[in-house]
């Protein structure tokens, strides 16, 4: 019986590993179990930030482009009146040119109708006084030219 006992105590032994090797497994079971709860806990609490971080993103993106639709209508407004008041201003300066033109246009012909009676009226005084002019022009041609050269 002696290898009857030692067959006992060997079945005895391995049912003491077996015990230990499933304690073991158990504890290890709950530790990984543990530790997969927690990295669920810091998956929900990153997923949670997350979203957090994206409603704030999405907040300031619409505010930025509020912002930034305020800006343009306000450079519209202020380039449309800017516009305007330089149209407004170059027709008052077209207008005054306009007038100044016609003014000059006036006198050169009143001017010129002088003149013309002026040279009907004395022809001799009229060609003397433009040879005299010319004289007088030719002169101050030669004169700039010797300046120059």
């Amino acid at each position: 019986m002696s290898s009857n006992t030692a067959a006992q105590a060997t079945q005895e032994r391995v049912s003491d590993a077996a015990a230990r090797v499933s304690d073991k497994a158990s504890d290890v079971v709950d530790v990984i179990k543990a530790q997969v709860a927690q990295l669920r806990d810091r998956a929900s609490d990153a997923a949670v930030k997350a979203g957090e971080y994206s409603e704030r993103l999405r907040s300031a993106a619409g505010d930025m482009t509020d912002s930034l639709k305020e800006s343009g209508r306000s450079a519209q407004e202020s380039t449309s009146e800017g516009l305007d008041r330089a149209s407004a201003r170059f027709d008052d300066v077209k207008d005054n040119l306009s007038d100044v033109v016609s003014d000059l246009m006036d006198q050169a012909a009143s001017a010129s109708e002088k003149v013309a009676s002026y040279v009907r009226a004395n022809p001799g005084r009229s060609f003397a006084a433009a040879v005299a002019l010319g004289y007088v022009a030719s002169r101050l041609i030669r004169s700039r030219r010797t300046k120059k050269g």
